[in-house]
């Protein structure tokens, strides 16, 4: 249980602080400049780091779907050119080909006529 009381008593302590950075940059009048000036500085640092991270794991999500797209690209590229290259729609120029087309699977086999 004390996990979800620390992170509990996190969760206040940022509201309350976030609530007085708040009001001292609406009504400075008696605030703690010195604190004010500390959870502005804190509050810009987390926000640095989480756009640091968001922009990391956007680039690696981006970085998988390009290569996704390009092996797709591929495929399709490879199975036109069996298609053109086939002598008949059930005789492909290769009938021992096992290339990987149609989201990896190998054609099916066709009986020679």
């Amino acid at each position: 249980m004390l996990g979800a009381e620390l992170l509990n008593a996190s969760a206040q302590v940022i509201a309350a602080r976030t609530g007085r950075m708040v009001q001292g940059l609406t009504d400075p009048a008696g605030q703690d400049l010195a604190e004010l000036s500390l959870m502005t500085t804190e509050k810009t640092e987390a926000l640095a780091a989480s756009a640091a991270a968001l922009s990391v794991r956007a680039g690696a999500v981006g970085e998988r779907l390009g290569q996704a797209a390009l092996d797709e690209g591929a495929r399709a590229m490879q199975a036109a050119t069996e298609i053109a290259c086939a002598l008949t729609p059930l005789r492909p120029p290769r009938p021992s080909s096992a290339t990987p087309w149609a989201g990896g699977a190998a054609p099916p086999a066709r009986p020679r006529p």
